[in-house]
């Protein structure tokens, strides 16, 4: 069993204590990738400052402040946002560059030449990325780059699935341990091998706009990027409702959450797949056997840090029930909830005290 932790790695000093259709009415949901923000009556929500976007990380940003923004202030804290949610994107960006900014496709060009001087943001990312990958016993692997690169050319043509032979061929090219990081140089030490952020970056880069907006001094506001919700401090002195989306029926929740001051993330099989005869497969990949997994619906972690929910919720989606259940169990940092193939719930241990 492993030993239980009690922080995430401490050695970052990041991490704190702490698609869409909305429906006005005398409810209001927000439906997200797995995860509903359910807000009370509209009387309730009067004092709310939102914000959306559709333009950062291929899905949509919300933000709800609960703090009182006069209307002076409303567009500075837009342009904050969007600021912040611009230099995220980019940065975690695999498929541009940007003049003036060296991002993960500036390192993935440079793999097995030359090391990559990036913000300290990104080889923060990348140090807790190749320590989860230990932690989780290779579950979680930023390095897929290669073997993701091929899922995704078969998922648009939505045909037929890749080989085995192909998939292990790429497969000689995700050696984590090949990725070097000193200071705030990046290199891949392997020529044709790149850095996928797609199972943590979204949860990392809410966590940072939570930060930001604390820095801002917004103390009370709930985050949604892409369904990674990040809850900062309270909602008019209660908890926010965030609801965990029912795969057999969208735009419904199969339980409803209470929490403040944390985050959760989920991931699951029924936003982003394709069909092959009649066979389904999500583009959560398992870095072990190169195909999706198919132990369950979704997972869904809630933890302190959206990082560490994000990847946990990624990495647990490719464990078996027994493995997984064990891992949450062992580890004080998080608590996890499993919708199974079956449509049947499991939870950790801890998980049922955020129930509403």
């Amino acid at each position: 069993m492993r030993e239980k932790h009690n922080n995430i790695h401490e050695n970052t000093g990041l991490y704190k204590s702490n698609k869409v259709l909305i429906i006005v009415s005398i409810s209001l949901i927000v439906v997200l990738t797995g995860l509903y923000i359910v807000f009370g009556r509209e009387s309730e929500e009067e004092s709310v400052w939102k914000y959306q976007s559709f333009d950062y990380f291929d899905t949509i940003t919300e933000v709800m402040v609960y703090d009182s923004v006069s209307t002076d202030d409303e567009a500075a804290l837009k342009s904050f946002i969007d600021e912040r949610l611009s230099y995220y994107h980019k940065l975690f960006d695999i498929y541009h560059t940007y003049e003036g900014l060296n991002n993960i496709k500036t390192i993935n060009d440079n793999a097995g030449a030359n090391p990559i001087e990036v913000p300290e943001e990104l080889s923060t990312l990348i140090d807790e990325a190749k320590l989860l990958h230990i932690e989780t016993e290779g579950k979680l692997n930023i390095a897929l780059g290669s073997v993701l690169n091929i899922w995704h050319l078969y998922r648009d043509e939505g045909i037929k699935v890749p080989s085995v032979g192909e998939l292990v061929k790429a497969a000689a090219y995700t050696d984590i341990s090949k990725i070097q990081v000193k200071g705030n140089f990046v290199l891949i030490n392997m020529k044709g091998m790149s850095i996928d952020l797609g199972g943590i970056g979204k949860g990392y880069a809410a966590e940072l706009l939570s930060q930001d907006l604390e820095e801002h001094g917004i103390k009370n506001a709930l985050i949604s990027l892409g369904g990674n919700i990040v809850a900062v401090g309270d909602k008019n002195g209660k908890k926010y409702t965030v609801g965990i989306e029912d795969p057999e029926n969208e735009g419904t929740s199969k339980v409803i959450l209470k929490i403040g001051n944390l985050s959760a993330v989920t991931s699951g099989d029924y936003q982003r797949f394709y069909e092959v005869d009649g066979k389904r497969y999500c583009h959560i990949i398992d870095p072990e056997s190169l195909y999706p997994q198919e132990y369950y619906r979704s997972v869904t972690v809630i933890a302190e840090s959206s990082l560490l929910a994000d990847a946990m919720a990624t990495a647990l989606f490719n464990m078996d029930p027994m493995t997984a259940y064990e891992y949450v169990n062992s580890d004080d940092r998080i608590e996890a909830m499993w919708i199974m193939k079956d449509g049947t719930v499991n939870y950790s241990e801890g998980f049922r005290k955020y129930i509403k």
